[in-house]
């Protein structure tokens, strides 16, 4: 008897360390928008209410270390990662933080906060966007850096200024309330 494709791959995955495919799409508490291009190792633990876009790869050895010696990545809660994105070193991600384009970041500090849909965006998580290189960022919640080769040259702005805060009359209607 021949093994089904999705046996095939799970299988696969499974005899390198990798969740299969079948595993990420029971995950409830995550989102795996193409669960067939995403790569997280057995060893990796995340939070809850995140959104791995096509293409992430996440390794680890069974003593926790990601990547390299030394290094711990600490994913939060509702984080998105979308596009080209590399995560290495010592980097927390806070929760509702996002990587946003082709971003090696490495070593970086990413402060929690909302997640993207929050009404307010200087109260969202930190914000890496662009391309490029990041590494040794501390990164505040609400603020942004929208990189192009070296994030550490690029101006730190509050996400407001490419999300305008809306006023409260729009908040309270936002949020359901009169």
């Amino acid at each position: 008897m021949t093994e089904t494709p999705l046996a095939y791959t799970d299988r696969v995955r499974s005899d390198r360390g990798y969740l299969t495919v079948s595993e990420l799409i029971a995950d409830a508490q995550n989102v795996f928008l193409d669960p067939y291009s995403t790569l997280v190792s057995a060893h990796v633990r995340t939070g809850t209410g995140n959104v791995f876009f096509p293409h992430v790869r996440f390794d680890a050895g069974p003593d926790s270390l990601l990547n390299r010696p030394d290094s711990t990545v600490t994913v939060g809660d509702r984080v998105r990662l979308r596009g080209k994105i590399d995560v290495a070193g010592a980097s927390r991600l806070g929760d509702g933080c996002q990587i946003l384009g082709d971003v090696s970041a490495i070593s970086v500090d990413l402060g929690g906060g909302g997640s993207y849909r929050d009404v307010d965006p200087d109260l969202r998580g930190a914000v890496l966007k662009g391309r490029g290189h990041a590494s040794r960022i501390v990164l505040h919640q609400g603020h942004v850096i929208n990189g192009d080769g070296d994030f550490a040259a690029a101006a730190i702005e509050r996400q407001a200024v490419y999300h305008p805060v809306p006023t409260r009359h729009a908040i309270r209607v936002a949020e359901g309330r009169p």
